[in-house]
């Protein structure tokens, strides 16, 4: 490759980067309206057909409810419990509870179900931008008929939340980061691809951030910044990009500040309605979680070792649980074979979450939800006939 070639904005994206090149197709739109009527088939008869019985589903009906009776957009207590969680997900009942004229059943769940799809469109989306349409297919009715996800898509889950968070700021910041551009000063940030359309990318990932934040704290930030972290490196050390240069990418100070500007005065009305707040949810909820224990505070008992999430995640995946580990040789293959960052990102996303949760001391099965969606794609992948005959072509394969 010449200098000139180098210098041009497609120097540094390779195949699996311009795989949607081609724009939408006829098929696309087929393909995706297979995915939203079998996910509605499986997912909306059963929303409303039982009553609200778990803790937190009784918790947002009654919070929405004393939102709508006292006109209050902060809610700190109710009778039976004080709040430690910010206020989307129950902003959310309480805006469909006011167009239903109640609160009931299907509006204290439709924002998890909701999400839930959402998080199964998002995967189609990504699967069919890093491979092809019947990787995608395949991905996204996997997650939708994995029976813990359908569980989770009928219920008031905030993890719900959180995984279209994750999602959407994964696929959001990996097309910023991958968004061709132009340097507007050869000086300065040389070699720095920047473009209008990288912006609106990066700004979109970062607004679902806030979102997720404002659901349930710091965690969805976490959790996309390792998977994003991951990429990068890999990028890196592959030699597919510069390691400032996609950090530069990502714009990741405005991004804070556009994270903070949204999800900040959200925590500050939780502190006026109940002082206190901030204090015991940052240091209580989310480090004593993580098993950081400072001192003034109780520590939280750990609930489970460090493997409980090994046989978890195969419990929660079932139908699809056989397809797991033949879903990560194969991937792990790909990585042998020097396949390309974008066909390892599904890889890369679960396995640092991953091992990221099953760190934090505290473990509830809830936390894995996020994680199907990259598992998904993971399966999804062995449907993928280009990528397996890629393998094939490929040495290793005699021997491993």
């Amino acid at each position: 490759m010449n200098r000139a070639d180098r210098n041009t904005p497609e120097a540094d994206l390779g195949p699996a980067d311009r795989l949607d090149t081609s724009g939408w197709e006829r098929a696309d739109t087929l393909s995706v309206l297979v995915v939203v009527l079998l996910v509605s088939a499986f997912f909306l008869p059963t929303v409303g057909s039982r009553p609200l019985a778990a803790s937190h589903e009784a918790k947002a009906g009654l919070i929405a409810r004393q939102m709508l009776e006292n006109r209050q957009g902060f809610v700190a207590e109710i009778d039976v419990a004080r709040i430690n969680k910010p206020m989307l997900y129950y902003w959310l009942v309480a805006g469909l509870s006011a167009l239903a004229g109640k609160v009931n059943e299907w509006t204290v769940r439709l924002p998890s179900l909701l999400s839930c799809i959402g998080v199964v469109l998002l995967v189609w989306a990504l699967a069919r931008n890093l491979f092809n349409r019947p990787t995608a297919l395949a991905s996204a009715l996997i997650l939708a008929t994995t029976m813990q996800y359908h569980r989770v898509a009928q219920t008031a889950r905030l993890d719900s939340v959180v995984a279209l968070s994750v999602m959407a700021g994964i696929f959001c910041l990996w097309k910023a980061l991958t968004t061709p551009g132009r340097t507007p000063s050869p000086r300065r940030f040389a070699g720095t691809r920047w473009s209008l359309t990288g912006w609106l990318w990066a700004g979109a990932g970062y607004v679902a951030l806030a979102a997720g934040c404002a659901a349930k704290g710091p965690i969805p930030i976490v959790l996309t910044g390792l998977a994003i972290g991951a990429i990068i490196i890999t990028r890196r050390l592959s030699g597919e990009g510069r390691l400032t240069t996609d950090i530069i990418r990502l714009h990741p100070v405005c991004g804070g500040l556009l994270v903070l500007l949204l999800a900040g005065p959200v925590f500050l009305g939780m502190e006026r309605a109940g002082p206190g707040f901030l204090s015991y949810f940052f240091l209580r909820e989310n480090l004593e979680r993580a098993g950081l224990h400072l001192a003034g505070t109780r520590p939280m008992r750990t609930s489970h070792p460090f493997h409980y999430y090994f046989a978890t995640i195969w419990i929660h995946a079932a139908p699809w649980s056989f397809f797991i580990p033949p879903a990560i040789v194969h991937a792990v293959r790909r990585m042998r074979a020097g396949v390309r960052t974008a066909g390892l990102l599904p890889l890369l996303s679960f396995a640092v979450m991953f091992l990221f949760l099953s760190c934090v001391s505290v473990k509830k099965w809830q936390y894995l939800v996020p994680l199907f969606a990259p598992l998904a794609m993971l399966c999804g992948m062995l449907r993928s006939e280009e990528h397996t005959s890629e393998l094939q072509s490929h040495s290793f394969i005699s021997y491993a």
